[in-house]
């Protein structure tokens, strides 16, 4: 993942306008343990386009590798507000919910 991750890092200095070079960038780091670093990579996709939902997502994944679950529901809740049938999202806050 650090290759990956430098990868990553590279293409959001190119795309620097584009939501998902932040995301696989927050991927990367979340996978070797940095979570501030990703919480930053996920924030910046969310600047970028507020109403792209896999930034939600990550965030939401993230803080349950954080066992930060009230936090993580918040943000599952942000994503279903703005894609209200995603399923997926949807399992995930329901298995908070449980």
């Amino acid at each position: 993942y650090k290759e990956a991750l430098r990868y990553f890092s590279d293409s959001t200095l190119l795309l620097s306008d584009y939501e998902w070079s932040y995301i696989w960038e927050a991927r990367a780091m979340t996978k070797l343990g940095f979570y501030g670093d990703a919480v930053n990579s996920y924030n910046k996709s969310v600047a970028i386009k507020p109403e792209f939902i896999q930034s939600y997502i990550g965030l939401g994944d993230l803080e349950v590798l954080r066992n930060r679950n009230p936090e993580a529901a918040d943000y599952y809740r942000r994503a279903l507000e703005i894609d209200p049938d995603h399923a997926a999202t949807r399992r995930k806050l329901d298995k908070l919910n449980s």
